[in-house]
């Protein structure tokens, strides 16, 4: 998929490997490898690539080629705090469906370009940033054999929502997951937006919320109670990698990422964005997850154009993570996405 090409390195050295377009003094580069542990190797056929944003940020990418004759690519895209290793389950799972896959950090997180001198905190202005990471891999995906699916998970979600909506034929079909259009009120204080925005206007932007902060947002044992996953094996895979990997790990979030969260979130529940996205759309979200509010995605998937929304009894926020009932829910619903599609382009050739 890439032009020039490294081969990933499984447990290559993390104080070694990192890179920026146009370094920044203070600011950790990207790296271009990837680093793989005993319970998540790295799937074989990987390469990587640093990718230059178009406001010059260097992004971690991975191509992954399909197993067997190519049915397509998926561009696969990340929530907040998560890193390429964590989805190589996923990555398998797809390329066994005859898909590449097409993947990377978002700039501030994982293996690419941090932002701020101190590298644990999550930290944009403006999703709009987002967008820029966005835009770069999809000149990229769109050299790759079609058709092209998105796969998108939480933040990631939400970047892509908000681009279907204001970009015609941006991805031929998508499959979210936990899309963050609305917080869950588990997790989001009544007061929260406006004390938020008002922080962040008294010049706080760059300032950890309240709370925990520098420490990774996974890793240690297993608590049956989590907010993220009911599967305690892939929880323990994911903490595994932050364990081995450090600097791939992620704090909490600054005042002016939440404030920009937010601000996103209110665009996307405008009654008209939804209506304005034109393409196949599968939104998937779990009957019990306190991170995301799964009515507003239900809300959000009713007023869609070709919008199904298929809702997971009893799993939490990362569906792709979860147990494998829960989790097959999820697959199914792409498996018919991808039907649809491609009947769809047999039509148009024929």
């Amino acid at each position: 998929m890439f032009d020039a090409t490294h081969e990933a390195v499984p447990g290559a050295p993390l104080a070694s490997g990192f890179q920026a377009v146009r370094p920044i003094p203070g600011l950790r580069g990207a790296r271009d490898t990837l680093v793989g542990t005993h319970e998540n190797p790295v799937p074989d056929g990987a390469r990587t690539q640093i990718v230059e944003a178009t406001d010059g940020v260097a992004l971690r990418a991975a191509a992954f080629p399909a197993r067997g004759r190519a049915r397509g690519t998926v561009l696969l895209l990340q929530g907040r705090g998560d890193q390429i290793e964590k989805y190589f389950e996923v990555i398998d799972d797809l390329r066994e469906r005859s898909f590449g896959v097409l993947t990377f950090d978002w700039r501030g997180q994982g293996g690419s370009q941090r932002l701020l001198p101190d590298p644990r905190k999550s930290h944009v202005d403006d999703f709009r940033a987002y967008r820029r990471d966005l835009t770069a891999m999809l000149r990229i995906a769109r050299s790759q054999p079609g058709p092209l699916v998105a796969v998108a998970h939480s933040m990631g979600a939400a970047v892509l929502l908000e681009g279907l909506s204001d970009t015609a034929n941006l991805v031929d079909a998508a499959a979210v997951t936990a899309p963050m259009i609305a917080l869950s009120p588990a997790l989001k204080p009544p007061f929260a937006e406006g004390l938020c925005s008002a922080l962040a206007a008294a010049g706080l932007n760059s300032s950890y919320i309240p709370g925990r902060t520098r420490q990774a947002t996974v890793g240690g044992s297993f608590i049956d109670d989590n907010i993220l996953s009911s599967d305690a094996d892939r929880f323990l895979r994911w903490s595994g990698i932050i364990a081995s990997a450090p600097e791939l790990g992620l704090g909490k979030p600054t005042i002016g990422w939440l404030d920009a969260a937010f601000r996103v979130m209110k665009r996307l529940q405008a009654a008209d964005t939804p209506s304005r996205i034109a393409v196949p759309l599968l939104v998937c979200a779990g009957t019990a997850d306190r991170v995301t509010a799964t009515p507003a995605a239900e809300r959000f998937a009713s007023r869609l154009r070709q919008g199904v929304f298929v809702p997971v009894a009893d799993a939490r926020h990362e569906i792709m993570m979860e147990r494998d009932p829960l989790r097959a829910q999820f697959f199914a619903g792409f498996d018919a996405l991808v039907a649809r599609v491609t009947r769809s382009a047999r039509r148009t050739a024929a």
